[in-house]
């Protein structure tokens, strides 16, 4: 039996720190009654949890009870648990590999400041140690307790950077994906591409993703890396990306021969491959995917470098909403061979697919135009626009706001020998405006008190500002201080809730758990979030999803989502206006 310290159930934290001042109960005042508040108190935290317990976990060893602390002392009646506590968790530690079932109580004795007591108990199970196949696997209920083996194929890792740390293992007929693991793969458990391991669990299901949860992962040795499967032969027959024979071996490590490159999708990390009928992606994610930052832009720049090319994709399968792609688990993911042969139709309409032109302008000045195909440079590329706020000349768009917001169509003729295309582009060429604001960061708010919300995204060197709406799942933007929405603070226990005034109506920002564990950001009606205003740094933090989440963008992105306080705070406070960019209340005063 091996302690390992597993993931700390999201309320745990929250839980430690809540203060339930004012609590009532139908019992007289004094020792029993309050005893009795924090027994039902744990009672509640923990009365849903599985029954099952196949790995590790935690419980907290102090519970407040408004301003009191009761310690709580656990203890099991079987030789197959060990506890060990740090004053502020218990460690709960199972025989994982036991070759029959357990059945114990794991009982909570709560104590208070005069040595009265109490016990609580609970029921649990660890079960037979039985390793399953993929098919096993696939078939088991969510929160079933899982043990699997297999070959390491890729790591996410926060020692190499990326956000969390999970592990894609090749196994008997399918791969597995273990989610969001408390041990770092790496600088705690030495693993490597080629490592063998076992892996004790749960499964879960995510968006029709199969993930292991709750998992201790042991190294078993070191073996080679994986072959990856042929998958050319599936993806050429599938009828569509949710096809069975795509989807039915999820993180399975495979090869798709001979793809053409057909486009991207940066801001949102899809690199589009196509072959026969049927185009899907690589996903660069920040959260699942095992490349480290320098791998990422690697993949990426080779990738726009290469539209129009046939290539080799590799990664594992991973699927979204039933339908397939692939995540990288090295950077050569595309092994590129040559750019396609075309016809001249053909190769403008690749370029008439992957022109970009910009779809708003929001200053004076020059924008480079596209004149040559980027991939197929024998297709020239000109324009023509029906305004002369936004005038075409010598391959450049020249911009000079007009008094009011103008749509300006502009179009671009394709020419490859003999043959030609055109398409429009409709391009938003914003207001001038005469106004100029001094804006003040606001390091003491205040209810009721108009504000604007906004940030500078260095990367992009802009100023910007919450538009009061949605740009997909995110709040959007505007480069103006005058297209920024007033947003107020209004009084919440424990601290302050955030909104905008529309059609006389209170819409708040809100940050929520849109599914275990993973908070996203809404507009509504009914908030859920509560932010506490941190002098030190001036931002706005919600506790949701079981961590501290702020609001702001990052790298390259011109919205405002919720990210994790740790991105800005300890050793990574340095990344703060380099690529995490907070956003901050602020006064906003016309110049006169």
């Amino acid at each position: 039996m091996k302690k390992r310290s597993m993931i700390c159930i999201a309320l745990c934290a929250l839980m430690l720190i809540l203060s339930l001042a004012g609590c009532k109960t139908d019992k007289p005042d004094g020792p029993s009654s309050t005893l009795e508040s924090a027994r039902s108190y744990l009672f509640e935290m923990y009365k849903n949890e599985p029954a099952v317990t196949p790995s590790d976990f935690r419980r907290v060893s102090v519970v407040r009870i408004g301003d009191n602390d009761y310690k709580v002392t656990w203890s099991a009646d079987s030789d197959k648990v060990a506890i060990t506590d740090d004053g502020k968790f218990a460690s709960i530690d199972v025989d994982e590999k036991t070759p029959e079932e357990v059945k114990y109580k794991l009982t909570a004795t709560l104590s208070d400041a005069e040595g009265n007591k109490t016990d609580l108990s609970f029921d649990y199970t660890i079960p037979a140690y039985a390793e399953s196949g993929y098919a096993e696997f696939a078939a088991a209920e969510n929160k079933a307790p899982v043990v699997v083996r297999g070959t390491v194929t890729g790591i996410i890792a926060k020692s190499k950077g990326n956000s969390s740390n999970g592990l894609y293992v090749e196994g008997v007929g399918g791969g597995y994906y273990v989610y969001n693991m408390s041990a770092d793969p790496v600088a705690d458990l030495g693993l490597a591409a080629g490592s063998t391991v076992s892996i004790t669990g749960k499964k879960d299901t995510y968006n029709g993703t199969l993930e292991i949860i709750d998992a201790t992962v042991e190294k078993t040795g070191d073996g080679e890396a994986v072959t990856p499967a042929d998958y050319t032969e599936a993806f050429k027959n599938a009828k569509s990306l949710k096809d069975e024979a795509l989807t039915g071996k999820q993180a399975a490590l495979v090869t798709i021969k001979g793809v053409e490159i057909t486009g991207e999708d940066a801001g949102s990390g899809y690199y589009k491959f196509k072959l026969g009928e049927l185009e899907s992606y690589i996903r660069i994610s920040s959260s699942v995917c095992p490349l480290t930052k320098e791998d990422a832009e690697a993949f990426k720049k080779a990738h726009a470098e290469h539209l129009g090319w046939t290539a080799d994709a590799t990664g594992v399968v991973c699927v979204y909403d039933g339908a397939f792609y692939l995540t990288p688990v090295t950077k050569d993911a595309f092994e590129y061979k040559a750019l396609g042969e075309k016809t001249a139709a053909e190769k403008i309409e690749f370029e008439k697919a992957n022109l970009t032109v910009p779809e708003k302008v929001t200053k004076d000045g020059d924008i480079d135009l596209q004149t040559t195909g980027k991939s197929y440079t024998d297709v020239a590329i000109s324009y023509a626009s029906d305004n002369a706020c936004a005038a075409v000349s010598g391959g450049k768009l020249t911009v000079k706001l007009p008094a009011a917001e103008t749509k300006v169509k502009l179009t671009a003729t394709f020419k490859c020998g003999t043959e030609t295309a055109t398409a429009d582009y409709i391009v938003t060429v914003d207001a001038a405006s005469a106004k100029e604001y001094t804006v003040t960061k606001v390091t003491t708010p205040e209810t009721g008190k108009a504000y604007k919300f906004g940030l500078t995204q260095a990367k992009l060197e802009k100023d910007l500002w919450f538009s009061g709406e949605m740009s997909g799942n995110y709040f959007a933007l505007e480069e103006k201080v005058e297209k920024g929405v007033d947003v107020f603070l209004e009084a919440q226990d424990g601290g302050y809730r955030m909104y905008f005034m529309k059609d006389g109506k209170k819409n708040y920002l809100d940050i929520y758990e849109y599914t275990a564990g993973k908070a996203g950001v809404r507009i509504t009606d009914t908030p859920s979030a509560v932010y506490t205003f941190d002098a030190g740094s001036a931002v706005l933090i919600a506790n949701v999803a079981g961590s501290d989440r702020y609001l702001g963008t990052y790298n390259t992105y011109s919205t405002i989502s919720a990210s994790a306080t740790s991105y800005i705070t300890g050793e990574n406070a340095k990344n703060v206006g380099v690529t995490q960019f907070p956003a901050y209340l602020f006064t906003a005063v016309e110049k006169q």
